[in-house]
């Protein structure tokens, strides 16, 4: 349910929780609120209201926030692999392939590859690359916790860096973390193997982190700060 209150626009969703639940999120700064059940539209007109400036404040920080161009893929551009930011050289080949040398991504294509082939294979090895890491983080992050997902999938997402669905204990992981640091995709699979066993961003749900992964605060900050990618399509 979408409400307009004020000159914000607000995305409503209603749960089986006890209290209002505020959230601003990338890549747009759009509106979110969680709120119970029962709750009535005037107590939750009051309750945006109240955190006018601060929505307005986090708005902001994702419209200036800076984004990565949009993509072509030719020689010359910047690709992201794990937190490193490497010169992109496109050369003919008659067998399509990815390798790294140095500080260059090759990306190896037929003369006649158009940008969507391009895309495809970059995507592919992103994939590749993100299934490889998380099987290791994961095997040791599920020693650590004692917590075991059901299963576990690579996904696209605008919005979050990983999800959980705490009632059939499956996670799904944002393609994007190939980009990112290794240290992200550490924090991201232990955040959300914590919702194995406490659904909400409680007290206890922050206890648990803290013991599991105690750095986790200072690397969502940076995963969160970092670049944004809004022009890789969903393959």
């Amino acid at each position: 349910m979408e409400m307009i209150i004020g000159d914000i626009s607000v995305n409503i969703i209603q749960k089986r929780i006890k209290n209002m639940h505020l959230s601003v999120l990338p890549p747009d700064g759009h509106v979110r609120v969680s709120v119970p059940i029962s709750v009535e539209e005037q107590a939750i007109k009051i309750f945006v209201i109240s955190k006018t400036t601060w929505i307005h404040k986090q708005i902001e920080v994702f419209r200036n926030q800076e984004r990565q161009t949009e993509r072509q893929y030719v020689t010359g551009e910047t690709l992201f692999y794990w937190g490193r930011p490497y010169r992109l050289y496109v050369n003919t080949s008659k067998k399509q392939s990815i390798e790294i040398k140095g500080d260059r991504i090759h990306l190896n294509v037929k003369d006649s590859s158009s940008f969507e082939i391009k895309e495809k294979l970059v995507i592919q090895w992103y994939r590749k690359s993100l299934r490889i890491e998380a099987a290791i983080i994961f095997e040791k992050a599920q020693r650590i916790t004692g917590l075991h997902c059901s299963s576990w999938k690579i996904v696209y997402m605008k919005t979050k860096w990983g999800s959980c669905n705490h009632e059939k204990r499956s996670i799904l992981l944002n393609l994007q973390l190939a980009k990112k640091p290794l240290e992200a995709l550490e924090y991201v699979i232990y955040h959300e193997l914590v919702h194995i066993k406490e659904k909400t961003h409680s007290k206890t749900f922050v206890a648990y982190l803290d013991e599991y992964y105690p750095k986790w605060v200072s690397v969502k900050k940076n995963l969160n700060d970092s670049t944004l990618d809004l022009y890789l399509s969903d393959l």
